[in-house]
């Protein structure tokens, strides 16, 4: 039955509700505008209302899922994932040593945010759906065992998802996430396909910083990736600078191509004090995997050093 939750024997909410997550038989959290708390058992039979945090609440939607060992996440609503752990008090922040100031950044009076377990993967599928379907956005994919993220976006944003759900059968088939989208179609996640639609997918991942915890520069004399059997060709880039930052944001200072398997040396010299070193492929029909990247690296004169 209903229940008033201002006037309730079980106690009142002192915030404005966003989210309404189901967790266990008898335990429902309530995600509020800045704080969280939980109902316990029946409101109108002994049941009641307890505070978990006031610190942060959570996003307007359904920004929540569950992780196979019973723990429950979740986005902030300000910014965050956050993970709640059975018999649990407070909430930890995940994100907070890797992506958390993008997350932090997110308009959410603009957006809905979603989020969806996915079992093959073993990870989070998180869907940041603007209100507007003209504007583009970014959504992420979190992978919890190497707690690595993976931000996707996109060819068109007539395609960005506004709901997900997982539809569990029986047949591998029918193991899937399902995402409906702006255009009015129904689409899965292929966790085989080597296209969008017939768009080519743009992927590229970036390794480094490469550099010497005194901050003297370093020489990168070599370059060899060791790719998947069956792997497509990947162009590599590298990238220097006086720092992490700079080197992130830099012009490619050299590149060239790997090949499948184990390939042969690069021996182009470059140095610096941050290096990151860049690998992709955007063709059509083509996909790629990297096993190993060798690189030859050695520190150079302190007389080189930064001097602050």
């Amino acid at each position: 039955q209903a229940v008033s939750g201002n006037t309730s024997d079980a106690g009142t909410m002192q915030d404005v509700i966003n989210s309404l997550m189901p967790w266990e038989r008898d335990y429902l959290l309530i995600g509020m505008d800045h704080s969280i708390s939980a109902l316990s058992g029946n409101p109108a039979a002994g049941g009641r209302f307890d505070i978990l945090t006031d610190v942060t609440g959570v996003a307007w939607g359904r920004p929540f899922s569950m992780h196979p060992d019973g723990s429950i996440w979740f986005i902030g609503s300000r910014g965050g994932l956050y993970r709640l752990g059975a018999g649990e008090r407070k909430p930890y922040r995940v994100s907070e040593t890797t992506i958390d100031e993008r997350l932090a950044d997110l308009a959410l009076d603009t957006v809905v945010v979603e989020m969806q377990w996915d079992d093959r993967m073993q990870a989070f599928l998180i869907i940041i759906s603007p209100i507007d379907q003209t504007t583009a956005t970014t959504h992420y994919l979190y992978d919890v065992r190497n707690n690595a993220w993976f931000p996707w976006v996109f060819a068109t944003v007539a395609q960005n998802p506004k709901v997900i759900h997982l539809m569990d059968g029986d047949a591998v088939a029918d193991r899937v996430l399902l995402m409906g989208s702006w255009d009015g179609y129904l689409r899965n996640v292929d966790y085989d396909s080597d296209d969008d639609d017939g768009v080519a997918i743009d992927s590229y991942v970036m390794i480094g910083p490469l550099q010497n915890g005194a901050m003297v520069p370093i020489l990168l004399s070599g370059l060899q990736a060791v790719l998947g059997a069956s792997a497509s060709d990947v162009t590599y880039s590298v990238h220097v600078g006086d720092s992490a930052e700079e080197a992130l944001a830099a012009a490619e200072s050299f590149g060239g191509k790997f090949a499948a398997g184990r390939g042969r040396w690069s021996r182009q010299r470059v140095s610096g004090h941050a290096i990151y070193i860049k690998l992709r492929n955007s063709a059509n029909n083509e996909t790629w995997s990297l096993e190993r990247l060798n690189a030859m690296v050695s520190q150079t004169s302190e007389a080189f050093a930064r001097r602050f």
